[in-house]
């Protein structure tokens, strides 16, 4: 696989001279890679308004700290190691597990379009759904129930997702549990990977004499992995959630399995 290599200082120059977003299509390296490297090299980052504060406004940028007992390079994985679906000769740990996953013929691997014989807590979050509003407001008199952040006309492909990612961890030997705030927790080697599952919003941009954007749902789906400050993003783009279930589940297992 591909890696940048910064030195801790090449890191803390880079950061303060070029906004996230420049980085990341310069040196094709994901945006939370560059984060949490700065995290483990203790190189401060940039409030979230600093690049868009007139430079006589902006704060004095902070000096590294000389007081520091960690490595003084990292490398960054690059892009190409995230793109899960695409033809290539070249192994990684990823496509090498999601390629097991897939030799199991047992694993079940689809999406289903309808609840089958749907996991309890998935039938659970299902009656306490139906008929209701999908908000923060309902859901803070729920209990045992996840969460999903989409409009009520996605709440059926939201739970067959999220059913046929509980089997397939589950077949896996995995165990995973309703977290805080209605997330799904995997439980892998004494690791917890948080999951949660949401709608992303399109904005509308405001009309002549109104003061704000409106924000629509959109009909794309964004599942969010996490292992403490590391995280992934898989998003329907030409490819859908349920075409990628097998390489969500693969790289769930390296976040259980790897230090990253």
């Amino acid at each position: 696989m591909e890696k940048v290599k910064f030195s801790r200082l090449e890191l803390y120059d880079l950061v303060w001279k070029l906004p996230m977003n420049h980085i990341v299509r310069q040196y094709n390296i994901p945006r939370l890679r560059i984060k949490d490297a700065c995290f483990k090299l203790e190189v401060p980052l940039p409030g979230s308004t600093y690049w868009t504060k007139s430079p006589y406004l902006k704060a004095p940028k902070p000096e590294l700290s000389p007081v520091y007992f960690g490595n003084s390079h990292i490398e960054i994985v690059k892009k190409g190691y995230e793109l899960q679906l695409r033809k290539t000769s070249k192994a990684t740990p990823l496509l090498d597990l999601a390629q097991e996953i897939r030799s199991d013929l047992k694993a079940p691997l689809k999406v289903s379009r309808s609840l089958k014989k749907p996991k309890q807590i998935i039938e659970r979050t299902k009656l306490f759904w139906t008929d209701k509003e999908i908000s923060i407001d309902v859901f803070s008199r729920s209990e045992g129930v996840l969460f999903f952040n989409v409009s009520n006309k996605k709440l059926l492909r939201a739970l067959c997702f999220m059913d046929a990612l509980i089997k397939l961890l589950e077949h896996r030997g995995h165990h995973f549990e309703l977290g805080e705030k209605g997330s799904g927790l995997v439980v892998i080697h004494n690791k917890i990977i948080t999951v949660t599952l949401r709608e992303a919003l399109k904005r509308i941009p405001p009309k002549i004499g109104e003061d704000a954007s409106n924000y629509v749902s959109s009909g794309e789906f964004i599942l969010r992995i996490s292992n403490g400050l590391v995280q992934k993003e898989f998003r329907d783009k030409k490819v859908l959630l349920e075409d990628m279930l097998v390489v969500i589940v693969a790289k769930i297992e390296l976040f259980g399995y790897e230090e990253l």
